[in-house]
């Protein structure tokens, strides 16, 4: 199956293409297998539009390259997310919970009939060049030089007061569409890709998107700083914990609609990406934390009960 960074590029030319030219061709694109295709296809419309004018074509092609230099953040920017399920996991969950701008909803598909580009309702910087000297090689070691990392709860005294009642509930989402950004993935790559993807595709501006990817990047390093360890007692092989967990969440509306597991590794990175997810304070996740690890304990001791 063909890689969504392997035809990066085609892929984004066809997007702006499409907005310019009000038609879906990233539909038309949806079953290709090589990058070929995918160029054949943009060849196609380029003659189609300039009627072989080789002059506008080259000039057309000239326009897309730049759009897609000032459009996008650099891959290897993305690979701070690998190595780690939960991390990639993490980034793809945020998506579905986060728009990428405050005036841009990407859960609104721009293929919609009452969406489609026209100049009134794409904003016109998306077509606009930045002056991006400064901010395209911008540094993420400077996000984690600042960040302040907390200290795990799990590594303080346990004899606190229990917070409120959470609040959050996640069956709502205000951010990537599960309809065309699939939230069921099966690999890191596939969640990297997906998160590139949605990022290459929203229709801000290059600055705008490095200030969601900054932002995303600090919540990763702070949850994964903050809860380093409180997850360990979740068992990826344990279907019976995996199920009891996932009720758990969901009995309390904080397993999305669209999340459906393939397996029990896959259904206890879910839970810990739903948690990692949930924006709330500090104490307020870990008491739940630890409130639902009890319940999980309480459940075995009582199975063994009922077998004596």
């Amino acid at each position: 199956m063909l890689r969504y960074d392997e035809v990066r590029e085609e892929f984004f030319s066809l997007y702006v293409l499409s907005l310019y030219y009000n038609e879906d061709y990233i539909k038309q694109a949806s079953n290709f297998d090589t990058p070929e295709e995918f160029q054949k296809l943009i060849n196609h419309i380029l003659n189609t539009k300039f009627l072989f004018n080789n002059e506008a074509i080259q000039s057309a092609r000239t326009y897309l390259k730049k759009q897609f230099h000032y459009k996008i953040i650099d891959k290897e920017k993305f690979d701070c997310f690998k190595g780690s399920d939960r991390g990639s996991w993490f980034a793809l969950m945020y998506i579905y919970n986060n728009r990428i701008s405050p005036e841009t909803s990407s859960s609104v598909n721009i293929f919609a009939q009452d969406n489609i580009y026209n100049p009134n309702s794409t904003p016109a910087s998306f077509f606009e060049f930045e002056n991006i000297d400064e901010i395209k090689n911008f540094s993420l070691d400077e996000v984690q030089a600042e960040m302040q990392v907390v200290i795990s709860p799990s590594n303080k005294e346990k004899n606190r007061d229990t917070p409120e009642k959470y609040s959050r509930r996640f069956y709502l989402t205000s951010g990537a569409d599960p309809d065309n950004y699939s939230p069921n993935t099966t690999s890191e790559q596939e969640r990297i890709c997906t998160l590139m993807r949605f990022i290459d595709l929203a229709p801000v501006s290059l600055s705008q998107k490095i200030s969601y990817f900054r932002k995303l990047h600090d919540k990763w390093l702070e949850q994964y700083n903050t809860f380093l360890t409180d997850y360990d007692w979740l068992d990826k092989k344990d279907e019976k914990q995996a199920i009891y967990c996932w009720e758990y969440l969901r009995n309390k509306n904080m397993i999305p609609f669209y999340l459906k597991p393939y397996n029990t590794a896959m259904r206890i990175q879910m839970i810990i990406a739903c948690m990692d997810s949930w924006d709330t304070g500090v104490e307020e996740k870990y008491f739940f934390i630890q409130k639902m690890k009890h319940a999980w304990q309480q459940a075995v001791s009582s199975r063994k009960k009922d077998k004596k």
